[in-house]
């Protein structure tokens, strides 16, 4: 019931569904997954003022609990919000590349070149080798939006040279 009201957006249903369980529940409460199902519930509602309060009393949030509030900030068009979440999971150790690729589109969708710009060495601070056909693909994107043609090529040079798979990196 508590997913279907996030799903639906449907706030308040979630809040009492989300009081009972938690009233009712004796399991295991290490892992967030009731507030984490919540936290999307504000994220659909648009309530993030909800949402941070939610996270606050949160005793042990996790990578998902991050990468829903980096999501909901990022959709609202509060980057430096968004922004701050990612440089936190960094911080801990913790990185997801599609929580960067989200919150970098975003941001050249607002035309805030110079913080994609920051997310995308954020991420190449977490470089392996399942992202690094998505960063060479984002940064093309910088380059778009910066209109630098010339780095854009020398870039895409590069790729070829190298014989990437076009496919891996959107490109076709």
């Amino acid at each position: 019931l508590l997913n279907a009201a996030s799903k639906a957006g449907e706030l308040d249903e979630a809040l009492i569904i989300y009081d009972k369980i938690v009233h009712e529940f004796s399991g295991d409460r290490s892992e967030p997954v009731f507030e984490n199902i919540l936290l999307t519930a504000c994220h659909k509602a648009k309530r993030l003022d909800k949402m941070f309060e939610i996270f606050e009393k949160m005793p042990q949030p996790n990578m998902i609990t991050y990468s829903i509030m980096a999501g909901a900030y990022a959709d609202a068009g509060e980057a430096s919000k968004a922004f701050s979440v990612a440089r936190s999971l960094q911080d801990m150790g913790m990185s997801h590349f599609s929580l960067y690729i989200k919150l970098a589109y975003t941001l050249l969708d607002q035309n805030k070149i110079e913080k994609a710009e920051q997310v995308l060495q954020l991420w190449k601070e977490d470089i392996n080798e399942t992202n690094k056909y998505h960063i060479h693909l984002l940064t093309l994107h910088i380059y778009k939006h910066k209109k630098d043609w010339k780095s854009g090529m020398r870039l895409w040079g590069n790729i070829r040279q190298k014989n990437l798979q076009y496919s891996d990196i959107g490109i076709k």
